[in-house]
């Protein structure tokens, strides 16, 4: 589905982004450091924007697992590609709030019409911010 080769570029070039301090600071707000780089939220901004928008790049990335890889994956998404089978799997897989604070940032406050209220009020909903703790 998705291009393996450019997304193991793309988690290539967060390696030298991370910062093992910033991730054990992430610790501390619910992230999970095992899944963590430690990569700050300027730096992925920067890289999406030179990334531009690629659905099938999305998808290989929120795949990986990785945590600030899942974070670019909802920058680069492309709004028109987005399916309900897509957002309903992703909503289903966030498991720290960062990732669900920006999922509904960057790509679900701007999906048209009713989708894009449906998957943020799930994000939003009492049992997935309980479960993340918010």
């Amino acid at each position: 589905m998705f291009r393996a080769s450019r997304v193991e570029s793309v988690l290539g070039e967060l390696g030298p982004l991370a910062d093992p301090g910033y991730r054990d600071r992430l610790a501390k707000f619910g992230s999970h450091p095992a899944k963590a780089l430690g990569v700050t939220m300027p730096q992925l901004r920067k890289l999406a924007k030179s990334l531009g928008r690629d659905q099938e790049l999305a998808l290989g990335l929120w795949e990986s697992g990785v945590h600030e890889a899942r974070i670019l994956a909802t920058l680069v998404a492309e709004l028109g590609q987005m399916t309900v089978a897509i957002a309903d799997a992703w909503v289903g897989e966030l498991d720290s709030w960062d990732v669900c604070d920006q999922a509904c940032t960057n790509l679900f406050r701007h999906c048209p019409g009713p989708m894009g209220r449906r998957w943020f009020g799930l994000v939003r909903s009492r049992s997935l911010c309980g479960k993340l703790g918010l």
